[in-house]
């Protein structure tokens, strides 16, 4: 009997460390459905990553351990008013240096009332160093925003949602007190459509080493057509953007056909823009690519368009790149869904590796997949000084939450027990379990 009573102990001794080795995917929020997610990390390996979503309430986060993928805490950005759009930059990454204590994020979000948008500033630990500030003084600002860190300020671009103000993109720099030190208008579309819509579906990068930023976003003309679009430019010493370095091209052609969902990421010698038409079969969302290179003179030239995924009904994506030394490459997540003429089937979240050209890497996987919806998805990767992993937040649409996790290079699921190399083998935990029923037969 003794003997049997400390197999069992034992036993469950072994599933108690078995179990460990599978990562939940967090819930956030509360039962408050998310209208936009973003994520920024500062890269180090004991460092830290935010999440951060707007909803019906405002705009909240939630900070997490890197390479341990648990919640640190939960953090209140605005909860006085509706929240739309939302981002976020951080200031260091692994990749640039620094030290850890040193890093800051800014959220940008929109309230709905006064649809202004506004910043605040936190430390590395996800603490307020500001209180929220207006960031433009001028109203309707439009749905989109793109925010980053480079040149030793943060970077806020967004359009107008005002009819005298189409086709134009604003900007704002803030420094690290969250002073801004320069604002205005960036991009006039004006002087080449008249009376187009709205700047849409921005996103903005930061190439450090180039020092360059760099904006794809979607141009409408006065015929009912859409160009995509890239911008260029630089930040003097005193962060006033430096107007010489401006410049402006079309990277996809007016078509009909819209322009939807963009990101950006920089690459080795510039950056990858990434965005959808409508087209293909039953007028489906597609995903193009297209790498934008930048000479040592600021001249700009393209590369080859690549055409991702064909017959999927894709929704949102974005792009994240991965720069480990030897073999640097992109990250791109999206939504689509299996039957697209259903509207009741759920969308899924995918993954595809990209070289710094575009072209697909391997083939797509299937990053999580359930009977409720994920949509919207926004991804970073942690830069790989060590074995790199991807962090990504989303939305069940199902379920009304946020959700997120971390993952490494095969799509496993980061948790603090499968961190210890040998219980994180998932082939060593299969030899646990295997020996646990032998203590049994052995009964």
């Amino acid at each position: 009997m003794v003997v049997l009573m400390r197999r069992i102990v034992v036993f469950t001794m072994l599933l108690v460390l078995l179990s460990g080795t599978v990562a939940a995917v967090h819930d956030n929020g509360g039962s408050s459905s998310g209208y936009w997610v973003d994520v920024a990390t500062d890269g180090f390996d004991n460092g830290y990553y935010l999440i951060v979503w707007s909803n019906g309430s405002g705009a909240f986060g939630a900070l997490y351990q890197i390479r341990d993928n648990t919640l640190v805490d939960n953090v209140t950005v605005d909860n006085l008013d509706k929240a739309f759009q939302i981002g976020i930059a951080s200031k260091l990454s692994g990749v640039i240096g620094g030290h850890l204590e040193d890093n800051k994020y800014l959220i940008v979000w929109k309230r709905n009332s006064t649809k202004h948008l506004y910043g605040r500033l936190y430390d590395y630990q996800g603490n307020p160093l500001t209180d929220v500030f207006q960031i433009y003084g001028e109203n309707p600002v439009g749905d989109y925003v793109g925010v980053s860190y480079g040149g030793g300020y943060f970077v806020v671009l967004f359009g107008r949602a005002y009819a005298s103000a189409r086709n134009e993109l604003y900007y704002a720099v803030i420094d690290e007190n969250g002073n801004i030190v320069d604002s205005g208008l960036l991009f006039d579309g004006k002087d080449r459509y008249t009376n187009g819509g709205a700047i849409k579906y921005l996103s903005l990068g930061y190439n450090p080493d180039l020092g360059v930023f760099g904006a794809v976003f979607r141009v409408a003309d006065d015929s009912g057509n859409y160009e995509v679009g890239f911008l260029k430019f630089k930040l003097l010493s005193n962060g006033h953007v430096d107007t010489s370095s401006i410049g402006y091209t079309t990277i996809d052609p007016p078509t009909s056909k819209d322009a939807y969902h963009t990101s950006m990421a920089y690459t080795n010698g510039g950056f990858l823009a990434a965005y959808s038409r409508s087209g293909g079969t039953s007028e489906r969302l597609v995903w193009y690519t297209r790498p934008v290179y930048i000479a040592d003179d600021g001249s700009v030239s393209l590369g080859s368009t690549t055409q991702l995924f064909t017959n999927y009904n894709a929704g949102h994506g974005d792009l994240t790149f991965v720069e480990n030394g030897t073999n640097d490459y992109l990250v791109f997540v999206w939504e689509l869904r299996d039957n697209p003429d259903d509207n009741n089937d759920p969308f899924y979240l995918n993954i595809q590796r990209l070289k710094p050209d575009g072209t697909p890497l391997g083939s797509a996987e299937t990053l999580i997949k359930e009977s409720n919806s994920k949509r919207n998805p926004a991804i970073v990767a942690k830069p790989a000084h060590s074995p790199e992993t991807y962090i990504v937040v989303w939305i069940d649409d199902t379920a009304d939450k946020v959700q997120n996790s971390e993952y490494f290079y095969d799509l496993s699921e980061v948790s603090t027990t499968n961190e210890v190399p040998f219980f994180g083998n998932m082939a060593v935990a299969a030899l646990i379990l295997l020996g646990g029923l032998w203590l049994f037969r052995r009964r």
